[in-house]
């Protein structure tokens, strides 16, 4: 495993994956609310499938976001296409935007956070939702946060 960190970047690990012949990429994003989180993961998983990934797998919990997902090969190409999904502004004609409204809709479905259940939640990770969640009216705007 190599640990590659950069000035003002996030932190880069590559793990080296013997027999594996195919080449991926894992991200965690963390630092958001749930809500904010499965934004994130809905709006990169589909920029990356728009960019050609494949095996786009994104799950999204209310401490972090994980978005897998396999590439022809690691380098250059992938690094810009990967900045590009994560610093192109979100529209209200952005191509994410269906991903974005299916994500509130998964969000809206989660069960509401008991806070006498908080911990136990929190310590198994299992994705609960605020009470009183009003999805916002103007979701690309939600997603720029």
């Amino acid at each position: 495993m190599e640990v590659h960190a950069a000035s003002g970047r996030p932190r880069l690990i590559v793990v080296r994956r013997d027999g594996d012949p195919s080449a991926a990429i894992a991200l965690e994003i963390s630092g958001a609310d749930g809500f904010e989180l499965a934004l994130l993961g809905a709006a990169l998983g589909a920029r990356l499938e728009a960019a050609a990934f494949t095996g786009v797998e994104i799950t999204t919990g209310d401490r972090l976001a994980r978005v897998r997902a396999l590439v022809p090969q690691l380098g250059g190409p992938v690094s810009k296409q990967l900045d590009a999904a994560l610093q192109t502004p979100i529209g209200k004609d952005d191509p994410v935007m269906p991903a974005l409204r299916r994500a509130v809709e998964a969000y809206a479905a989660r069960p509401v956070l008991d806070p006498a259940l908080a911990r136990a939640m929190r310590c198994l990770d299992r994705p609960t939702r605020v009470a009183g969640f009003k999805p916002p009216d103007d979701l690309a705007a939600a997603a720029e946060r």
